[in-house]
């Protein structure tokens, strides 16, 4: 439910259920980053950035978890930190794209 509601720009909504689902499901990596966008959006830039940090140990190789850790980073004035999610992004990202046919 967190994803649909932020898909429709409703962070607000998609709070509580993404914060349901780290709850449920602690280990889950998309349940962080669903949280993660929910408190970024509303405001919650560190709470955002403690969401992605463990989304990005859980699931190391995933572009997305990087890409709004970089975004968080950035809001915080974190700039090497946000240019390190960056770069750790493309990388993510330049690995999934070759294993694509």
């Amino acid at each position: 439910m967190a994803r649909i509601y932020l898909k429709r720009d409703e962070a607000q909504t998609a709070l509580p259920y993404a914060e349901k689902a780290v709850k449920l499901s602690p280990g889950d990596f998309t349940a962080h980053v669903a949280l993660g966008q929910a408190l970024l959006a509303t405001g919650d830039v560190a709470g955002a950035a403690r969401e992605l940090e463990s989304s990005v140990k859980l699931a190391p190789a995933t572009p997305a978890a990087h890409y709004c850790l970089a975004q968080a980073y950035a809001k915080m004035g974190r700039k090497a930190d946000a240019a390190r999610e960056r770069e750790a992004f493309e990388h993510a990202r330049q690995a999934v794209d070759a294993t694509r046919p």
